[in-house]
């Protein structure tokens, strides 16, 4: 099928219908029941559409559903490991007209998200558009720009799900639009070092580890340095005779404690007024504080890139491991051999190595979506690239705002990208915006050649700086708010002062970046958004009195 050189997300007209009353809902396909998935839902309703969900698993969460690695399931879609704990606090995480309770952790075990997003599905009633152990097997446009969705009712006996390959069990489904919301996590993607097909010892992807039991007494190399390589390798240290961390690309992300200032924790230092300051003056306040907290790496691998143009870790841990040497850094591979030993760049060699286990990131693959990698990389120039095995741009995709392709219809990404903050509001925001554009509350997208030269020169959106290629990598309260001046919702400090005065001016402007703060203004206002935010930026945690 040819791409169609049309102006994606037409909503429909109501003057075609001669009323309201006339217009058919639009049907929606939403493919995935995690976070992402469980906004979109929210959404439709909320906008009148017709929402319909599959999800393939046998319960909603995605990612934040924990299930054990085993024969029966030697390869699970989540990849939660059983010590996963939110990067991000409590108050920051929830979703902007739901919160989540005050008297949970500030950092959540992963056992609690998920309660929170059941707790979410029933309050707005969301199950009876959710469609359980369903396998979506492909996704396809039609001619007059809606889509065909295929699916398969799954049989599930005992836990474990089986899939029947017979006709009778396939059925057929015509959409108006289809969100994708499977995440970005689809696929581990692994450097294909020299010698890794010979090499002795285990090798496995961080998307099957689940305890450090099966470690106990080996030597172990962590490859990648983000979020799950640095927490893994911590918790592998308790059991381990020896853990080695090894940067893959030669250096260290920034290493923030989960507290920082006065006892707060690190996202409540990310204030909204920062966001108004240079990118360089953010970048030398934040630095400052992490040099003075946290431990430094060796000169060899401190991070060579500032604060906000590279990954962050949260791990108060981390540089305890370092001084105890229960951990050690080293720089990336060279060659893995036969006999457990493995070369690094910088001469030196590790030796009697049991197992490597790669926290290398993952590729986004969606082999349902029929021409999907023309859909994600939309036939740019450097798509070839990202595609390689040895590509380092896997985090790559050439979406208009991180969300529509621009030379297909009616078609949109929901949690594809990396936010600097947390998944839930930028997964919500991104539902608020597609459904104004499907109810024509957003203005048109650009032509598919304009949205080409907005991606190309990073113009559609913030995103992540000294990117070779057009990153999903984004700043979450910048990001935010250009989606939210679209839809309408933008807490600006003169439009927060005019409307309800200088306390709630002080709340958003020196309070904790929250998504509740997208609910006062534009459609569909929480009621109590207001109070919340006082209540909340008023609390221990704020440094404004």
């Amino acid at each position: 099928m040819d791409a169609k050189p049309n102006t994606p997300f037409v909503s429909l007209d109501v003057n075609t219908y001669g009323s309201l009353e006339n217009v058919r809902k639009p049907r929606i396909a939403i493919i995935g029941a995690g976070v992402s998935g469980l906004a979109a839902i929210k959404q439709c309703l909320a906008d009148d559409l017709d929402p319909v969900c599959f999800e393939q698993d046998s319960a909603i969460g995605g990612q934040w559903r924990y299930v054990e690695v085993d024969e029966k399931n030697p390869d699970p879609h989540s990849s939660m490991y059983k010590s996963a704990i939110t990067n991000t606090s409590r108050i920051a995480t929830c979703f902007s007209d739901f919160p989540i309770p005050n008297n949970w952790p500030t950092y959540l075990p992963h056992k609690l998200i998920r309660q929170y997003l059941e707790s979410y599905a029933e309050n707005f009633d969301l199950y009876p558009y959710i469609n359980l152990n369903t396998k979506v097997i492909k996704v396809s446009q039609l001619s007059n720009n809606c889509w065909k969705v295929k699916y398969q009712k799954l049989q599930q006996s005992n836990e474990t799900i089986t899939t029947s390959n017979t006709d009778s069990d396939m059925n057929e489904e015509e959409f108006d639009y289809v969100i994708i919301c499977t995440g970005k996590d689809s696929a581990g993607w692994i450097p294909n070092y020299n010698g890794r097909d010979t090499f002795g010892g285990k090798q496995m992807h961080s998307h099957l580890y689940r305890t450090p039991k099966p470690f106990e007494n080996k030597r172990i190399v962590v490859v990648g340095v983000g979020n799950s390589g640095v927490e893994i390798a911590c918790e592998l240290s308790n059991f381990t005779s020896q853990v080695y961390l090894c940067s893959r690309d030669g250096c260290m992300p920034w290493i923030l404690p989960r507290r920082l200032l006065h006892g707060q924790p690190a996202d409540h230092t990310l204030k909204r007024i920062n966001s108004y300051f240079p990118v360089k003056i953010q970048n030398y306040m934040f630095e400052s504080i992490i040099n003075k907290i946290s431990g430094q790496p060796p000169p060899e691998l401190r991070p060579r890139t500032s604060f906000f143009s590279s990954i962050c870790v949260l791990c108060s841990e981390f540089p305890e491991r370092l001084d105890t040497g229960t951990i050690v850094l080293k720089t990336n591979i060279r060659e893995l051999k036969p006999n457990r030993e493995i070369e690094l760049i910088d001469g030196t060699t590790l030796t009697d190595i049991d197992v490597v286990i790669y926290a290398t990131g993952y590729s986004l693959e969606l082999p349902f979506l029929e021409n999907w990698r023309q859909i994600l990389y939309g036939g740019i120039d450097f798509s070839e690239d990202v595609q390689g095995s040895d590509s380092e741009n896997w985090h790559t995709t050439w979406l208009y705002k991180m969300i529509f392709p621009p030379r297909y219809q009616n078609i949109a990404f929901i949690g594809a990208i990396y936010p600097f903050g947390s998944y839930l509001p930028t997964s919500e925001m991104q539902a608020r915006y597609i459904t104004g554009l499907i109810k024509g509350e957003i203005k048109s997208l650009p032509s598919p050649e304009e949205m080409d030269k907005a991606i190309s020169s990073c113009t559609d959106c913030p995103r992540r700086e000294n990117s070779k290629y057009p990153s999903i990598r984004a700043p979450l309260i910048p990001y935010l708010d250009c989606l939210a001046k679209d839809i309408g919702c933008l807490p600006t400090p003169i439009k927060v002062w005019w409307n309800f005065g200088y306390k709630a001016w002080k709340n958003v402007l020196f309070g904790v970046p929250t998504s509740v703060q997208y609910r006062l203004f534009g459609r569909q206002t929480w009621a109590g958004a207001l109070e919340w935010l006082d209540v909340h930026n008023g609390g221990k945690f704020t440094t404004f009195d």
